[in-house]
């Protein structure tokens, strides 16, 4: 790994860092991890660094070619602890050095300035001009914070816009209790509020004979259930290329149950939802779908269970899309979207985290358009009437 030495005499002070691997790889995205390229522009301005430009959930990206508004490929910027600043007002930018602070040069960073003894630097080459600065990171991360933050996205948190919150995307540490009622509320979102005990029988102060027989126990209240998978907190790699296939057939497989006349894709009126996925097209209806075969055929596959292949997904779907470019499966079901990579599963996610707002009832269709955008076909009932009406999103 590249690395350098933060004071001029690595000899004499021993302190180093490694150095910003962008320029070495990137992750994901849709460049196959191919390096930064700086300067990049993207929506005709130029960018010599990562940027958090055009996202809303603080992820650094840049252009893995000289223009992203071109060739639309891009990356993200893979973020090191070790060279990145917490606190001040540039959180998860790099250091710049040298640097000039009250008209002196710095090289490394500094505790110039500051009454709390805190290393800090600027992340411009001019502090006095840009007032751009953070804290330097020797100051350590706290395990059980960053162990918090990524069991929160486990559990299917995004990130918080509240800068106090636990799932807020950039690290900063604290002593006191590490919950925001930001996080609390979020988490309550998915799973519901702790459900309050039953009450208990009362107890009898008269003595009772010995027994020989062992007590039974009470229930007191039914117990919580949690889910059993949830996705993890990033991105474990490049999304796969192919289908894995249903786990109980192979794709050619026909289905071992025999169809009764309720099951026979004939007899469906109206489906849930229709959509490409793997350029054969899929047909949902009530927990369950047919696909049409490979080749010049085209005869239906089915039915086979949702679950089966997508376990996190609801009985009944609204809609759903394969995205081109990264491959991956968008379902929509009510206010929230769940997102598919392989067998990877993120979600379920509100629907605003698609800047759609509470307004937005559901997402009833979905059409892949050129250059990765989506037209989205969603309810939006008028307040003057209640009646529900098809609206466009693009």
């Amino acid at each position: 790994m590249l690395w350098c030495s933060t004071t001029a005499d690595y000899d004499t002070d021993r302190q180093f860092g490694f150095c910003p691997s962008e320029r070495l790889f990137t992750r994901d995205g849709n460049a196959d991890g191919k390096p930064c390229v700086f300067p990049f522009t993207f929506e005709g301005r130029s960018y010599s660094s990562c940027t958090t430009d055009g996202r809303s959930d603080g992820y650094r990206w840049c252009g893995t070619t000289a223009n992203y508004d071109q060739d639309k490929l891009y990356g993200f910027c893979p973020t090191r602890a070790d060279s990145t600043v917490t606190g001040g007002n540039s959180a998860g930018d790099l250091c710049v050095f040298p640097f000039t602070f009250l008209g002196k040069e710095y090289s490394a960073c500094t505790r110039e300035g500051r009454s709390d003894g805190h290393l800090w630097c600027a992340t411009t080459s001019n502090f006095d001009k840009d007032k751009k600065w953070g804290f330097c990171p020797d100051q350590g991360y706290s395990l059980f914070l960053v162990a918090a933050h990524e069991f929160g996205h486990a559990l299917g948190l995004d990130h918080s816009t509240v800068p106090e919150a636990l799932m807020y995307p950039m690290y900063s540490f604290t002593e006191e209790h590490p919950l925001h009622e930001d996080d609390v509320r979020g988490i309550q979102y998915l799973y519901g509020s702790r459900p309050k005990p039953e009450p208990r029988p009362p107890t009898t102060t008269t003595a009772e004979p010995q027994s020989t027989v062992p007590p039974t126990v009470c229930v007191t209240g039914p117990p919580t259930t949690r889910p059993s998978e949830r996705s993890t907190a990033g991105p474990t790699g490049p999304p796969s290329a192919g289908p894995t296939g249903p786990p109980t057939a192979g794709p050619s497989a026909a289905p071992t149950v025999s169809l009764g006349p309720g099951e026979d894709i004939c007899n469906v009126d109206i489906f849930d939802a229709i959509a490409e996925i793997r350029n054969r097209l899929h047909f949902f209806k009530d927990g369950k779908y047919w696909r049409l075969s490979e080749g010049k055929e085209h005869r239906v596959q089915g039915p086979f269970l949702i679950k089966d292949r997508w376990p996190a997904l609801p009985h009944k779907l609204d809609s759903a899309f394969e995205e081109p470019l990264s491959k991956k499966i968008f379902f929509f079901s009510g206010r929230q979207v769940w997102v598919y990579t392989g067998a990877s599963v993120l979600g379920p996610r509100r629907l605003d985290k698609l800047g759609l707002g509470p307004e937005v009832a559901r997402v009833t269709g979905a059409l892949p358009r050129e250059a990765g955008k989506v037209l989205l076909l969603i309810w939006l009932p008028p307040p003057q009437t209640q009646c529900p009406r098809p609206w466009k999103q693009t």
